[in-house]
């Protein structure tokens, strides 16, 4: 409720044909996140192994820690894939809804707006961010 609240406030105020970017993480990426099929040298296995707390003793790296980072370590509370948020955009009202890759769009407004990379690494950001546009329709 709180993020289809969210989404029609971000709805309200915007001009017709005005746009919206959303940057949030992909829970398509969380859910295909396996431990047992990532090498340790992709970004996946690179990702996982970033998080694991050098307080907790485990035997090797896990899933789990990574999940749990990504839901709790950035103040998430619900976690979409893209199929749930372009559907909660397209009952807020928007149209024209697009995919895009962490950085890129066709307005040059919205390029390079992604600032979280600089936090974590640009690798991670790009594995575990979802990007998407949206357009309020004219009149």
């Amino acid at each position: 409720a709180d993020g289809r609240y969210a989404l029609q406030q971000m709805f309200r105020p915007l001009k017709p044909n005005g746009r919206l970017r959303n940057a949030t993480p992909d829970l398509h990426m969380v859910l295909s996140l396996s431990a047992a099929s990532i090498g340790a040298d992709t970004v996946e296995g690179r990702y996982i192994r970033s998080v694991r707390p050098a307080s907790v003793p485990v035997s090797r790296d896990r899933v789990s820690f990574a999940v749990n980072n990504l839901l709790n370590g950035h103040g998430h509370r619900f976690v979409y894939d893209a199929e749930t948020l372009e559907e909660s955009l397209t009952k807020a009202g928007f149209v024209d809804i697009r995919r895009r890759a962490v950085g890129e769009s066709d307005d040059p407004v919205f390029r390079n707006l992604e600032k979280h990379g600089d936090v974590i690494g640009r690798d991670f950001n790009e594995l575990e961010t979802m990007v998407i546009e949206a357009r309020k329709p004219n009149g």
